[in-house]
């Protein structure tokens, strides 16, 4: 008798199927995941830079504009009221998709 160790190219061949099949489940489902946590990623920006945005307008004052940002467009708009505005920035992809949206209501100084 022949005492042999290892694995036969069928066994090889059947392991390597099982895995194949598995791994043809699981890649789909991981770029999914992948895709979603670009997004997530891009709108926590986007919240960032229009919460960054609103102070802007609190502290300095700045009027209402438009402006470009890496592939973004950030608006900032103004509604006046006769003791407060409210301030809206609005941040949107490059697609015109809206990423992120804050308002604030901001005291206007009075007369003295």
């Amino acid at each position: 008798m022949n005492a042999r160790s290892g694995y036969s190219i069928f066994e090889v061949l059947v392991a390597f199927a099982v895995m194949s099949m598995t791994l043809a489940v699981l890649v789909p489902g991981q770029t999914d995941l992948l895709g979603r946590s670009k997004d997530a990623t891009e709108q926590a920006l986007a919240q960032d830079l229009a919460l960054s945005r609103l102070e802007t307008v609190r502290v300095l004052g700045v009027s209402a504009s438009e402006e470009p940002y890496r592939d973004w467009r950030i608006t900032t708009t103004i509604q006046p009221g006769p003791a407060t505005e409210i301030v809206t920035v609005t941040v949107h992809s490059g697609a015109g998709r809206t990423l992120a949206q804050e308002a604030r209501q901001i005291a206007v100084p009075g007369d003295g």
